[in-house]
């Protein structure tokens, strides 16, 4: 081999230079010495160049970054000592971390896991490093799955997406941006649901870092996807029909109601159902009715009852119904199997209920009514949107019952008065109906029946009990009536003549009085006997005027006006008004203890002389107004002929009346008190 062959080519243009230099400098200087001598010079022997030794070596690339998975090539350029360089092929590749890449004779790196490493290139002692840095696998290819390429119209599928990696590696990817290329055909969402909207044919892309893929689906017509039964679960009465509808449902959510079904019963001993879908109930149970088409089907429970209310007819035991009675009426129910029974859940209702009302069992109360005789009312009781009526008459009330009206106290010797109401059905009471009522004492030595005028009277005669009874119509009352001890009713006080008596006189001729007398006070029992009593106690209105002594005697003292002058005796109390200017005297003729129900009391003002006679005439009529009564509710008075007032009992109680006389000065109050006994 000659030394140029071993020379690399830009070493060899430098050695080039310098030969061609050197041999014009020796033709130079050989023209020049031809002068001195004609023998040419000795050559110059060859230089020999030592052969450039390996100083360094490059690795390229010198800095990278690859993707786990990847390959990376590699290589070494050797630097020499003559300046040259060129690409050495026999180096040692080797790197800092094999469990992240391995590297080949060749140069050729594969990138295992990701980290950081050196790469080194070695020839003898010369050596060279490059680092490199392993990433994470990369996204290489994104692949589309769908389960089906044709989807009839609205229904959804779930789109999904599919990363290939650079090392190898798959994974669903789920941060997919999704798109159609057709809205109107079908639209995905961002979480890959597909949705077919309309007919035809559409591209899906899932795109990922740049890349893309994409697939096409068709969307069909929409499909019938189920069956529904129409009416959904009925419940039928026995013997009764029902007739079944279909309505298909379609993917897109459209409905069609269908024909030409295949019907079938699930138990035909409960129901049985034709080819167009009307069933025939037979007896309570249930049953499915399926109705089926192109392999789909649809099925309602259907459920049978018992038959079912047909006709209401309503019963009453009074077709007339007095105002305030009642009337239970009654509903009984006709079904569709021929069978009847009493609807004890019928709603009642009244056409009218001013007139009669109707409980919810249907007992009717009759009201009232404006007609002259009677008035009808509508009465209907309705189930199940069945209705009955019934029409019912109301005529005037009725008595129901009679009440005996009067005291169950009675005194021996006193008449009390009774009378009879009667309860009628609309809860009004009768007047007195005395005049067509029997009476009757159940013990007529304790009291009797004495007569009947505007009140039934019993007189007292002894102490004990009876029991009264009345007869009104065929209705009975009777009331017990208990009998007590006479009692004192009246009490009378006199001013009579020195020994007691009265002088004699005409009537009417008041004559002259006496200065002097005997004070006399008379007590009368409820049998009618009478006695001389001592009173009690004496009270003057003015003792300045008159004196009484223990005994009775009295002694006008002074001629100056009226005095009032009051005894008790066992409870009663009578007052007499005297004038001393005339010496005359009023005091008033009447029972002070009366009975409730009893009968009548009469009372008359009289005027008489003292000490004269006390049968005169009255002067006035003695009538107090109710509002010179204490308690106008125990005693009311009305004027009884000319010269008498009536008291009629009122209630039990006790009450005191203001006397009227003329002159009476009107510092002066003369009352009377009166008690009602029960």
């Amino acid at each position: 081999m000659s030394v140029f062959s071993k020379i690399q080519p830009k070493a060899f243009s430098r050695h080039l230079f310098f030969f061609m230099g050197l041999l014009l400098l020796t033709l130079f200087l050989s023209a020049c010495g031809g002068s001195s001598s004609s023998e040419p010079p000795p050559p110059t022997p060859p230089v020999v160049t030592p052969p450039a030794v390996l100083k360094n070596i490059i690795v390229t690339p010198v800095s990278t970054n690859i993707a786990q998975g990847l390959t990376q090539t590699f290589t070494a350029v050797g630097l020499y000592s003559d300046g040259s360089s060129s690409a050495i092929t026999n180096v040692n590749w080797s790197t800092s971390a094999s469990n992240l890449a391995t590297i080949d004779a060749n140069g050729l790196l594969i990138a295992k896991s990701a980290g950081t490493l050196t790469v080194t290139a070695t020839q003898g002692s010369i050596s060279a490093s490059a680092p490199l840095t392993i990433s994470a696998a990369a996204l290489k290819v994104v692949s589309i799955t769908v389960p089906l390429t044709t989807i009839p119209k609205g229904l959804k599928e779930k789109l999904s997406a599919t990363g290939l990696f650079t090392d190898g590696s798959t994974q669903n990817l789920n941060n997919i941006i999704w798109s159609s290329s057709d809205s109107t055909v079908a639209t995905v969402d961002p979480t890959g649901q597909f949705l077919a909207k309309g007919t035809g044919t559409v591209t899906i892309y899932a795109s990922l870092n740049g890349l893309t893929s994409s697939v096409t689906i068709t969307v069909t017509a929409a499909v019938l996807q189920s069956l529904k039964l129409q009416p959904p679960s009925p419940s039928v009465a026995a013997g009764l029909t029902q007739q079944f509808t279909v309505n298909g449902i379609y993917s897109d959510g459209t409905t069609l109601n269908l024909s030409n079904l295949t019907w079938s019963s699930s138990n035909t001993a409960i129901a049985t159902v034709n080819t167009s879908g009307l069933v025939t109930t037979k007896k309570t149970g249930s049953s499915t009715i399926s109705a089926s088409i192109n392999g789909i089907t649809g099925s309602a429970p259907l459920t049978v009852t018992t038959a079912v209310l047909k006709l209401i007819t309503i019963a009453s035991p009074l077709k007339d119904i007095p105002i305030g009675l009642t009337a239970q009426l009654t509903a009984t129910g006709q079904y569709s199997d021929g069978t009847t029974q009493i609807l004890n859940n019928a709603k009642w209702t009244s056409s009218d209920t001013n007139t009669a009302i109707v409980t919810s069992t249907g007992l009717v109360t009759a009201l009232s009514f404006t007609q002259p005789a009677s008035a009808n009312a509508v009465i209907k009781a309705e189930l199940d949107g069945i209705k009955g009526s019934f029409v019912i008459t109301l005529t005037p009330a009725i008595p129901t019952s009679i009440q005996i009206i009067g005291s169950d106290q009675a005194y021996v010797g006193l008449t009390k008065g009774y009378t009879v109401k009667a309860n009628l059905s609309d809860g009004t009471t009768s007047p007195n109906l005395i005049d067509t009522t029997t009476w009757s004492s159940s013990n007529s030595n304790i009291a009797v029946f004495t007569n009947q005028d505007f009140s039934a009277n019993f007189k007292a005669i002894a102490i004990g009990s009876f029991t009264i009874s009345a007869t009104y119509k065929g209705l009975n009352s009777s009331k017990t009536v208990t009998v007590n001890p006479a009692v004192l009713i009246e009490l009378d006080i006199n001013l009579n003549d020195a020994n007691g008596g009265t002088t004699s006189g005409p009537d009417g001729n008041f004559g002259s009085g006496v200065n002097s007398g005997l004070l006399v006070a008379k007590a009368t029992s409820s049998t009618g006997s009478s006695s001389i009593v001592t009173l009690d106690k004496v009270t003057i209105s003015d003792p300045s005027v008159i004196s009484i002594d223990t005994t009775g005697h009295y002694q006008v003292l002074k001629q100056s006006g009226f005095v009032l002058i009051t005894g008790q005796y066992q409870g009663l109390q009578r007052t007499v008004a005297l004038d001393t200017s005339s010496l005359r005297y009023y005091y008033l003729l009447g029972p002070q203890i009366l009975t409730l129900y009893g009968l009548p009391s009469y009372y008359s003002l009289q005027l008489a002389p003292t000490g004269g006679e006390t049968n005169l005439l009255s002067t006035s009529v003695y009538l107090p107004a109710s509002n010179q009564l204490s308690d106008p509710s125990i005693i009311n008075f009305i004027r009884s002929g000319r010269f008498n007032s009536q008291a009629t009992t009122l209630n039990s109680g006790t009450t005191s009346a203001l006397v009227n006389v003329a002159n009476l000065p009107s510092t002066l109050k003369w009352y009377e008190y009166f008690k009602v006994l029960p």
